[in-house]
C-alpha cells in the first residue's frame, strides 16, 4: 500500500506485479522444504545439501526478478520519455515528469525546479499529490539524488530531485543511468515547450501587428474585415461607417507629413473614444480613411454614425496649431446578406456622396445602386482607363478681358467612363493623385495638351496651353526633364506652355519645389499659381518664394465679389500683388458682364469662364476661332493699369 501511495499506482497493480515469479518461488521453496523433511527422516546428513540448493534457487529467482525489473524500468523509461516529447504545454509536461519519475524509482517525493526567465517554478509530487510551490520552498530531512536539466546552449535551466524512501540513500548504477537518460529527455522536452510558448507569443504578436495600424494603434483593414466577418456571423445586420477627413491632403501638403500624422493620431483617439461609447469597432484603412463596425439594429446606425462624426469634428491642437477637423461618412447595413466586400463598397459609395453633397453622413439604400460610381471601383480602373485612352481633354478659352481676344486655353481632364459616362475631375482626380498612376497620368495629359496646341498652330492660331499638375509632381527631381523632353518631342514652344501649380504646393518640401520650378522656367516653361484665394494663408509665402509667372484667382472669390466685401478685397489684393510683382493675373469663373467690367477695372487683364465659352474639344477651339473674331466684344471704355516691370502677358 505504501508503494501505491508513493507512486500513485493502483494497489491492485502493485499486488499483481511479478506475481508469477513470486508464486513460482514460493512453490519451489515449499518443494525444497518437503524434500528437506523427507531427506532428514531418511538420512540426517543429507541436510547439508539443501542450503546450497536453496541458495541457488534464491539466486535464480532474484536474478529473474532483477532482469524483469530492469526490463520493466527501461520499458517504462522509454514510454515516459516518449510521452514527454508529445507535450508542448509546460504545465502538463512537468506534471507527467514527476509522476513518471516516482513510478520509475518508487520514490515518494519528486521535484522539478526551473530557473529560466519568466518560467521560474517548482513542481512537486509528494505521496501521489502534485503541487506547485515557489522556487525557494524546499523540503529537508530526506536523502535525495539530483540531475541537472540543461538548455540547448546556455547551461543548466533547472534540476530534477528524487527523494529516496526508507533507508535508501543512493540509486544503483542502472538507476542512475536511467535517471540521467530521463533528465536528458526532460531537458529536451522543457526546452521545446519553452520554445513553443515563445513562438506562440511571437506568432500572436505578428498576427496582432498584421491586424493593427502602426501609426494610430487602431485595427487596420485586415482587422476590420475579420471583425466584419465575425459581426455578420454573430448578429443580424451589423452596420459599417466609412469616413475620411475633408481637406486632409491640403493639410498634409501644406504643413507636412509630420503634422498630418499627428492629426491622424488625434482623430484616431477621438474615434476610439466615440466608438467605445456606442459599442463600435474602430479601424484605420489607410491615409485619412477610417471605419467603424456598428452594432445594434440597422435603423439606429445613421444616428450612431452622426454621433461619432459629431465627436470627431472640431478643433484639434497639433504642433501649436488649432486645426479644424471635418469628416464625411457613409453608412451601409449588412441586413440579409453576407457579402462583406459589397458592404464596404456600399459604405464607400455613400461616403463619396456625402463628400460631394457636403453633408456629414449619407446612408446607402438599395435604390442608390444606379447612382454615382464607387470610388473604390474607380481607383481600381485608373490604369485600365489610361491604357484605353479613356481620359480626354476639354479646353476652356482664356480671354483678354478688355479686347475679348482669346490668348490661350486651359486643358481640363475628363474621364469617358464606359459605364458612368463623362466624369468630371471631382469624382476621380484625388484618386489619381493618391495612386501609383500619377506620373503616367500627368505625362498622358501633357502629351494630349501639346498635341492640341500643335493642331491650333497648324490651323494658324497662336495660343498658349495651360495644364494643371499635381503638387506631388514638383517633388520629383526628374519632372522638369520629363516636361522638357515632351515639349521637344512635340516640337512645341515652351514659352506657350503654362503649368498650373495648386496653391497647396507642399511647403514642407519647398526647396525641392524651388529646384523643380526653377528648372521648368529655365527650360522656357511658364509657371502659374492656381486657385489663389481658395486655400490657406500660406499662398503669400509661396508667391514670395517660388519663381512664378502668373496668378490665377479662384472662381469662388470671383463669384462672391458682388455680395462679399471680403471676396472683393481678396480679388483686389491678388490683382494688386500681381501688378506689383510683374505677374499676369487670370480670373477664373467669370460668368457675368459685370464681373468682367469690375475685374478689368481693377487691373485684371485675363479671365475665363462661362461668359466667354464652356470647355470644349480641341477641334472645337479651331472652329470657334477660325473667323478671326474673339469670343466677346471689346471694352474700349475700360482702362487697365499698367504692370510694374516687364510685361508677362500671355
Amino acid at each position: 500500500m505504501s508503494v501505491a501511495l508513493a507512486t500513485g499506482a493502483p494497489w491492485r497493480q502493485i499486488f499483481w506485479r511479478d506475481f508469477d515469479l513470486r508464486m513460482l518461488g514460493r512453490a519451489v521453496e515449499l518443494v525444497l522444504a518437503a524434500l528437506t523433511i523427507a531427506a532428514i527422516s531418511v538420512q540426517p546428513s543429507l541436510i547439508l545439501m539443501f542450503p546450497f540448493a536453496i541458495l541457488s534457487v534464491w539466486q535464480v529467482g532474484s536474478h529473474r526478478l532483477r532482469l524483469r525489473a530492469e526490463r520493466q524500468m527501461w520499458t517504462t523509461l522509454s514510454e515516459a520519455t516518449g510521452s514527454l516529447n508529445t507535450l508542448s504545454d509546460l504545465n502538463a509536461l512537468l506534471n507527467l515528469a514527476v509522476r513518471s519519475v516516482a513510478a520509475l524509482f518508487g520514490a515518494g517525493r519528486v521535484e522539478v525546479e526551473l530557473w529560466t526567465a519568466g518560467q521560474e517554478r517548482l513542481v512537486r509530487m509528494d505521496q501521489g499529490v502534485v503541487s506547485e510551490e515557489a522556487p525557494d520552498v524546499h523540503l529537508s530531512g530526506s536523502a535525495f539524488v539530483s540531475c541537472a536539466l540543461e538548455s540547448f546552449s546556455d547551461g543548466p535551466i533547472g534540476i530534477l530531485r528524487v527523494y529516496l524512501s526508507g533507508s535508501r540513500d543512493q540509486l544503483s548504477d542502472r538507476e542512475q543511468a536511467a535517471l540521467r537518460s530521463f533528465a536528458a529527455s526532460l531537458s529536451r522536452a522543457v526546452n521545446n515547450a519553452i520554445l513553443h510558448a515563445d513562438l506562440a507569443v511571437v506568432a500572436e504578436s505578428h498576427a496582432q501587428a498584421a491586424r493593427t495600424d502602426p501609426l494610430t494603434g487602431l485595427p487596420n483593414r485586415v482587422g476590420l474585415m475579420r471583425e466584419l466577418e465575425e459581426a455578420v456571423r454573430r448578429s443580424d445586420g451589423p452596420g459599417l461607417l466609412l469616413l475620411d477627413l475633408n481637406g486632409f491632403k491640403k493639410i498634409n501638403d501644406t504643413l507636412g507629413h509630420t503634422v498630418g500624422d499627428h492629426l491622424l493620431v488625434g482623430v484616431a483617439e477621438r474615434l476610439a473614444t466615440a466608438s467605445a461609447r456606442v459599442g463600435g469597432f474602430p479601424a484605420r484603412l489607410g491615409g485619412d480613411e477610417f471605419a467603424v463596425v456598428l452594432a445594434g439594429r440597422g435603423n439606429r446606425h445613421p444616428a450612431i454614425a452622426a454621433q461619432i462624426l459629431t465627436e470627431i469634428n472640431g478643433l484639434i491642437s497639433v504642433a501649436g496649431m488649432e486645426i479644424d477637423v471635418r469628416a464625411s461618412g457613409g453608412v451601409a447595413t449588412a441586413a440579409g446578406r453576407v457579402n462583406i466586400q459589397a458592404l464596404v463598397d456600399d459604405a464607400d459609395a455613400a461616403m463619396y456622396r456625402a463628400k460631394a453633397s457636403q453633408v456629414p453622413v449619407v446612408v446607402h439604400t438599395p435604390p442608390e445602386d444606379g447612382g454615382p460610381p464607387r470610388r473604390l471601383d474607380l481607383a481600381n480602373e485608373i490604369g485600365a482607363g489610361l491604357s484605353a485612352g479613356a481620359f480626354v481633354l476639354r479646353f476652356q478659352p482664356i480671354v483678354d478681358l478688355v479686347s475679348g481676344r482669346v490668348v490661350g486655353c486651359e486643358a481640363l481632364a475628363r474621364w469617358e467612363h464606359p459605364v458612368h459616362g463623362l466624369l468630371a475631375p471631382a469624382a476621380w482626380l484625388n484618386l489619381v493623385e493618391q495612386s501609383d498612376h500619377l506620373a503616367a497620368f500627368t505625362q498622358y495629359v501633357l502629351r494630349q495638351a501639346l498635341d492640341a496646341q500643335r493642331e491650333w498652330t497648324e490651323a494658324g492660331l497662336d495660343l498658349l496651353v495651360s495644364v494643371n499638375i499635381s503638387p506631388r509632381c514638383l517633388l520629383d527631381e526628374g519632372f522638369a526633364r520629363t516636361v522638357h523632353a515632351l515639349i521637344q518631342t512635340r516640337r512645341a514652344d515652351p514659352g506657350r506652355v503654362v503649368l498650373e501649380l495648386s496653391e497647396t504646393v507642399p511647403v514642407s518640401g519647398l526647396e525641392a519645389v524651388d529646384r523643380t520650378v526653377t528648372a521648368l522656367r529655365a527650360a522656357g516653361v511658364r509657371v502659374a499659381l492656381d486657385d489663389f484665394g481658395a486655400g490657406p494663408s500660406s499662398s503669400l509665402s509661396v508667391v514670395s518664394r517660388l519663381p512664378i509667372d502668373e496668378i490665377r484667382i479662384h472662381r469662388s472669390q470671383v463669384a462672391r465679389m458682388d455680395s462679399s466685401r471680403a471676396a472683393a478685397v481678396v480679388v483686389g489684393a491678388a490683382i494688386e500683388l500681381g501688378r506689383d510683382l510683374g505677374l499676369a493675373v487670370v480670373a477664373e469663373g467669370v460668368a457675368t458682364v459685370e464681373q468682367r467690367r469690375v475685374l478689368a477695372g481693377l487691373g485684371c487683364r485675363y479671365g475665363q469662364g462661362s461668359l466667354f465659352a464652356d470647355p470644349m474639344p480641341s477641334r472645337a477651339v479651331i472652329d470657334l476661332l477660325s473667323d478671326g473674331r474673339g469670343v466677346a466684344e471689346p471694352l474700349p471704355e475700360v482702362e487697365v493699369p499698367a504692370l510694374v516691370g516687364e510685361a508677362v502677358a500671355p
